[in-house]
């Protein structure tokens, strides 16, 4: 009698052993961006002199928010600015966090890249 019992037994744990359990991956965190606005429209006037160089208008994070750097003259070389760089967004350190893109910004001489980071709302 205990073979008889065995045998559906032992066919019953390979039957669940072989079991798989499909799980859906979660979905990952949504990211909120609080993107660039488009750029303004600038008049760039006529240099001081020939020695003046152009930097063009752009926009930089602070106070929390999108501020416009109006074009102006330097007497330095101005490189144009360069390409944004594409950078990795790290996990949200909670829900209640947005993410401001890196950016370029004209420190006087040279432009400088502002990493991206997370900003709490």
């Amino acid at each position: 009698m205990t073979r008889r019992f065995l045998v559906p037994l032992a066919l019953t744990g390979a039957l669940l052993a072989s079991c798989t359990v499909v799980r859906e991956p979660a979905p990952p965190p949504k990211v909120v961006y609080r993107e660039v606005p488009p750029p303004v429209t600038e008049v760039r006037p006529p240099p001081p002199s020939a020695a003046h160089n152009w930097v063009p208008g752009h926009y930089v994070w602070g106070d929390n928010a999108w501020r416009w750097e109006p074009g102006h003259y330097v007497t330095a070389a101005v490189r144009p600015m360069p390409p944004l760089l594409v950078e990795e967004v790290p996990i949200a350190p909670s829900p209640a966090h947005f993410y401001v893109r890196g950016h370029w910004r004209w420190n006087g001489t040279d432009w400088v890249w502002v990493r991206g980071r997370w900003i709490s709302s």
